[in-house]
């Protein structure tokens, strides 16, 4: 519980806080832009004012959602739904496929790994600019398996923004606590592709 308490302040500085900070200066720089007549720049401030606090707004929704009770169908049931409300929010073509699980996975361990899901996504939307992403779930030699790869523009390890940074980050810590590997894969021009690997006792649940 401690463990999940600093996750989340965590991640209210880093992404929240951040965010507000950002938006401080971009105000007292519009306010400057429009005292010299600088229309041209006002209008970009603003644009880039809008996006971000979309962003955030969706952000802030993926949050309260990943705090709800889990839908009937366990981990299966709460992707279809997070999936769909990627696809709402975003307008992206998603292609999900998931095949039986082998074992039980407890509450704890489903929530966390559906909150690695929406980061995942979320990054896809901030940043991959693609037009189609894949989500699978499937078990692969005793392991359970949840990939999430785009078509999008991929990046380079020293590209990666600070907003993207903290959310790998998080998805990692993540994974860390439930014992749970993640891999990164992305090259420039290639798609990105998120990957975890959660070992499976065969016949029990995970605790």
């Amino acid at each position: 519980m401690m463990a999940e308490r600093t996750r989340l302040a965590r991640e209210i500085h880093d992404g929240l806080a951040q965010t507000i900070g950002f938006l401080k200066l971009q105000t007292a720089q519009m306010s400057n832009y429009l005292a010299r007549n600088e229309h041209d720049r006002l209008q970009e401030s603003l644009r880039v004012s809008y996006k971000i606090l979309s962003d955030t707004y969706l952000d802030a929704r993926q949050a309260i959602d990943g705090l709800r009770i889990a839908p009937d169908g366990g981990v299966s049931g709460w992707l279809e739904q997070t999936v769909l409300e990627f696809r709402e929010n975003s307008g992206l073509q998603v292609i999900l496929k998931q095949a039986p699980v082998a074992a039980e996975l407890v509450p704890e361990v489903q929530a966390q790994l559906i909150r690695i899901a929406q980061e995942a996504l979320s990054n896809v939307r901030k940043h991959a600019c693609a037009n189609r992403v894949w989500v699978n779930c499937d078990t692969v030699e005793d392991d359970f398996v949840l990939e999430v790869r785009d078509d999008g523009r991929g990046f380079a390890p020293q590209d990666v923004s600070m907003s993207s940074r903290y959310g790998l980050q998080g998805m990692r810590e993540r994974s860390k606590l439930i014992g749970a590997e993640l891999q990164v894969i992305s090259q420039p021009g290639e798609g990105t592709t998120v990957r975890l690997r959660l070992p499976l006792r065969s016949g029990e649940a995970i605790v």
